[in-house]
């Protein structure tokens, strides 16, 4: 048991981030699926790595371009692929058309007007959330940076486990949403909520909160507009609850 859950500890890090990660040949569909329980642990680490370089960039004396410089880590920590995701969902949801057609939309590989328009207002965002925070560590710096990736993972792990497949045929996201339950949306939930209050004690509490609220509310809409969630709208939520968090730790006074 220990192995196999080691093995899909790899398997979340490996899918989640650019990191290479040794893999068994073995895998299953199933332990893919179920790897997503450590998604909130892969966040933890992708924030680490980011307030690492950020402290590392605090002598830096153009903080414009410290900011810039952290969202290109972030990027490249995970691959952009989260971010894919929300582009794609934008160019379907808003498209105003019938479900089935917004879910080829979806799935087309080239982005739209409305994927290219969140990219850069989400991108914009951050870069200047990451403007804002200081350059030396506080304790506001560092419960910024190490809790908004966990957040964002979060908000997938917990849609997944309680959202129907919205296609009728294959797709990136299948596996996770059929094989992944209830009970993984849980413990998932119970390691982000313990990273949150090891992190930022009470507000982190809140903070998780407000994530699982923010989660529950997109999950109903993609739903009333899908029929369900895809890999793309696992991707947006993240991407989505990053921002909610954003916007909540600046409420409880953390920025």
């Amino acid at each position: 048991m220990l192995r196999r859950e080691l093995n899909r500890f790899r398997i979340a890090f490996s899918f989640l981030t650019t990191i290479p990660f040794r893999l068994v040949n073995d895998q299953s569909e199933k332990d893919q699926a179920k790897s997503l329980v450590y998604a909130p642990i892969v966040g933890l680490f992708i924030g680490a790595v980011m307030l690492g370089v950020w402290q590392g960039l605090s002598f830096f004396p153009y903080k414009p371009i410290s900011a810039i410089l952290l969202l290109l880590l972030y990027i490249a920590l995970t691959g952009g692929l989260h971010l894919d995701g929300l582009a794609d969902t934008c160019d379907g949801v808003f498209s105003n058309r019938p479900r089935e057609r917004t879910l080829e939309i979806m799935r087309d590989s080239h982005i739209g007007t409305n994927g290219v328009i969140a990219l850069v207002l989400i991108l914009m965002f951050y870069g200047v959330a990451f403007f804002t925070i200081p350059s030396f560590a506080t304790q506001n710096t560092i419960a910024f940076i190490l809790l908004m990736p966990v957040a964002g993972r979060t908000g997938s792990i917990v849609a997944s486990g309680i959202s129907d497949y919205a296609r009728k045929t294959e797709g990136l996201g299948k596996n996770f949403i059929e094989l992944l339950g209830i009970k993984e949306a849980l413990v998932g939930g119970v390691l982000s909520l313990l990273i949150h209050i090891g992190v930022l004690g009470w507000r982190g509490a809140i903070l998780f909160v407000i994530t699982i609220i923010s989660t529950l509310l997109m999950t109903l809409f993609f739903k009333h507009k899908l029929g369900g969630a895809t890999g793309d709208t696992l991707g947006a939520i993240c991407e989505l609850n990053q921002v909610i968090f954003i916007f909540g730790y600046i409420i409880i006074g953390g920025i």
